[in-house]
């Protein structure tokens, strides 16, 4: 017993030291609905940045149990953000507005992720009910994308730099 213990510590510390410490998922893991939601957003979201001056991955984030009541004031408490801390709340579209749409000040890159953003808002769409977004911060946004999974809360995250 002592053995399997072990090994389940070790693989723990080495999906830890994978993720780069960064651990999102509280220890219920929640239905097995909620995270094939987070695993196709993951896989949705692999390999797009989010333009800013920074441009970041998206990484999901899953909080199993917490959907009662979800909204700006629970993610504060749940990041432990003092009272004070700037929390914006926008609609799915309105996130993306400026990236799922061809502009004409995109880059080829930013052109070439259009249809891709497209296919990651039509994603968290159909998965998710009540999707919201929330910039938390100022200069370097923590964004949360997520919505709820029967009693779970799951979406992505990614940081913009806005100076």
């Amino acid at each position: 017993m002592a053995v399997s213990r072990l090994m389940a510590m070790a693989m723990f510390a080495a999906a830890l030291c994978a993720c780069g410490g960064r651990v999102f998922m509280t220890p219920d893991t929640g239905a097995a609905q909620t995270l094939a939601i987070r695993d196709a957003l993951a896989a949705a979201s692999h390999g797009l940045l989010m333009p800013s001056e920074s441009d970041r991955p998206f990484e999901p984030v899953l909080w199993a149990k917490a959907a009662a009541g979800f909204d700006a004031n629970a993610l504060r408490a749940r990041l432990r953000l003092p009272a004070s801390a700037p929390i914006e709340d926008l609609t799915l579209d309105d996130f993306f507005a400026k990236i799922a749409k061809a502009q004409p000040w995109h880059d080829a890159q930013q052109q070439a992720d259009v249809p891709r953003f497209t296919a990651l808002r039509d994603t968290l769409r159909q998965r998710m009910q009540d999707v919201r977004v929330y910039r938390v911060g100022a200069i370097e946004l923590h964004v949360y994308i997520v919505g709820r999974s029967g009693d779970d809360i799951v979406g992505l995250t990614t940081v913009l730099i806005e100076t």
